[in-house]
């Protein structure tokens, strides 16, 4: 039994926490896709690559998982963060830092799917209940993080391991100041309505990058991928040239050579180069 706070008590994971009778807090959820789709040992795969995921991407993003309040979703996870977090780690390290841990996981290639994922973050107000965290707030971080819209974005991009929606109140106090390299113009306005209301959301229309500079591959089968420079691809020097690349017919390629067999050498062509949820120039 863990305490959600006022004596009221919740079979949840996470650390106990007082909400006292109404206190505002930053909540994340965040879903798999397909996860539905997958039979049971896929779908535990699933569960343990995006809780290995979470952990690391909170602990590098400086907010201690341990200490959130965590309902399960079966496919997912709804999360109520500390009082005392700050609204630039969760908006934008966290994502960032997420972006980085399922790049990883992916990389990993357990031999099913990659792992994708949809996410939202709102601010709001909650009080415990006897299933967990009540009110307002809740109820829109299901809403945004369910939408149809956010679920299409994920489905007809496949060069996104991660799509972000956050709520209005999200964008207009944190994304707009342009702080931690927070850019306003790449998220879109979007209603959701659902079950006989209408909720707002931003959702971002780029790739989410780590928090390092990466690049933009895109494979021989089509499909493109996030690489991190720190850890597999060239970085790009002032003078626009990728060191350990070929630029052919004004195109830049790189072979990259897996550490250990059987996996074949791949060549794929550089398109861009991003910075955590901001572009780069090419």
């Amino acid at each position: 039994m863990t305490p959600l706070g006022a004596g009221i008590p919740f079979r949840g994971t996470g650390a106990a926490q007082d909400f006292g009778s109404l206190t505002f807090r930053f909540l994340v959820a965040v879903d798999v896709a397909d996860f539905s789709q997958s039979h049971a040992a896929g779908q535990a795969r699933y569960q343990d690559d995006l809780n290995h995921a979470m952990t690391q991407a909170a602990a590098n993003a400086g907010l201690g998982r341990e200490r959130w309040y965590r309902q399960p979703r079966g496919d997912g996870e709804l999360a109520v963060l500390p009082e005392d977090v700050t609204g630039l780690s969760v908006v934008a390290d966290y994502p960032r830092e997420l972006a980085s841990a399922v790049a990883t996981v992916n990389r990993a290639g357990k031999g099913g799917p990659p792992l994708r994922v949809r996410m939202a973050i709102h601010h709001g107000a909650v009080t415990p209940g006897v299933f967990g965290p009540v009110g307002a707030a809740p109820v829109v971080i299901s809403r945004l993080v369910d939408a149809g819209i956010v679920r299409r974005q994920l489905r007809q991009r496949s060069d996104l391991d991660i799509v972000l929606i956050v709520s209005d109140i999200v964008y207009d106090e944190v994304i707009r100041s342009g702080l931690s390299g927070l850019n306003p113009e790449a998220f879109r306005r979007t209603a959701i309505k659902a079950k006989g209301s209408t909720y707002v959301g931003y959702l971002y229309q780029d790739i989410i990058a780590p928090p390092d500079r990466v690049i933009l591959a895109q494979f021989p089968d089509g499909r493109s991928r996030v690489l991190r420079e720190s850890e597999e691809a060239p970085r790009r020097a002032a003078d626009g040239t990728y060191r350990g690349a070929s630029k052919a017919g004004g195109v830049w390629r790189l072979t990259l050579r897996p550490s250990s067999a059987p996996f074949p050498a791949l060549t794929v062509t550089i398109t861009s180069a991003r910075n955590g949820l901001s572009q780069l120039p090419h």
